[in-house]
């Protein structure tokens, strides 16, 4: 298969599995009251072990060499501790104080962040296509924040500080790995990623100290969560990132709020107003004005 075609699907695939893992994601911490310490480390930990057993079966010489070759384990490292586990984390802990969609959509800042970053590393002033997505992106967040009402707060300080921290993990986890995906495989990567972030917060938050009660509801979210949330969802986005390059791929998996906003709405029974619609309509357009022509940037040069 092409890999431009190939990248596309992975990337609106990978998109709707987060989506449907956002909305488990809040049945889980607003219906059945699961702690997000607890869920983030289930997530992390048996998705990593799951993408490393398929990888010791299908690619066994990358999973090894990746942990012989110096640059490629460090940069690997970085990647569980300030991709995987400050995405995860953030993004439950987001969830559990706002909904599904409103952390989705904010998270979506993402994009726009990564586009600064780059700005920076190339020295270079935005073009009028990323000054105009920056500008969509903070209309946007104060939209859905304060419903255009400055003197306060219609999420809690919680869920929007934790909704922002989540659109700052999309610049780690989509510029930490680099050139470690193309020579290693996303499952791979993500695999050895999600496994350290884990074992790190399973140890660093006593997470077998929490107290926990499962039903069948809550096994099937879980193991949504992990299977195509996580698994399926990471492993599709990382190879979008290596087919078509991380912007690319994060205009394509832009999907993701608003298949996010329709499980929710269907599902969970989440209401949105006008302005909120207008607030996530600013910042989903952020991605599409960064795909213009004179906003591309070529990620791949830097890393």
């Amino acid at each position: 298969m092409n890999r431009s075609i190939r990248g596309t699907l992975c990337a609106v695939i990978g998109g709707i599995c987060w989506g449907f893992s956002g909305c488990c994601g809040q049945y889980l911490l607003s219906i059945k009251n699961m702690d997000s310490n607890l869920l983030t480390t289930i997530r992390l930990l048996a998705s990593g072990i799951i993408l490393l057993i398929i990888s010791f079966f299908t690619q066994r010489k990358n999973l090894t060499e990746a942990l012989k070759d110096k640059k490629d384990l460090a940069r690997i490292l970085c990647f569980g501790i300030f991709g995987m586990m400050l995405c995860q984390l953030s993004y439950l802990t987001a969830i559990k104080y706002t909904n599904a969609a409103t952390a989705t959509v904010i998270q979506y800042v993402g994009p726009v962040l990564v586009t600064i970053v780059v700005c920076v590393m190339r020295r270079k002033l935005p073009t009028p296509a990323e000054v105009t997505a920056v500008i969509f992106a903070v209309t946007g967040t104060f939209l859905i924040a304060t419903h255009a009402d400055p003197s306060s707060l219609v999420i809690s300080t919680k869920g929007l500080v934790w909704s922002i921290l989540a659109a700052v993990s999309v610049v780690t986890y989509t510029l930490i790995p680099g050139k470690v995906i193309e020579k290693r495989s996303s499952a791979v990567v993500s695999g050895y990623g999600m496994t350290v972030g884990g074992v790190i917060l399973f140890f660093a938050l006593r997470v077998w100290k929490t107290h926990i009660s499962l039903d069948t509801g809550s096994v099937l979210a879980t193991a949504a969560i992990v299977l195509i949330g996580t698994v399926a969802a990471f492993s599709l986005y990382l190879q979008a990132v290596s087919d078509v390059g991380p912007m690319k791929a994060s205009v394509i998996a832009s999907i993701e709020p608003v298949s996010s906003a329709v499980i929710s709405w269907l599902w969970l029974g989440n209401t949105f107003m006008p302005v909120d619609i207008i607030g996530f309509a600013l910042i989903i357009s952020t991605v599409f004005l960064l795909s213009a022509k004179k906003g591309k940037i070529n990620l791949k040069k830097y890393f």
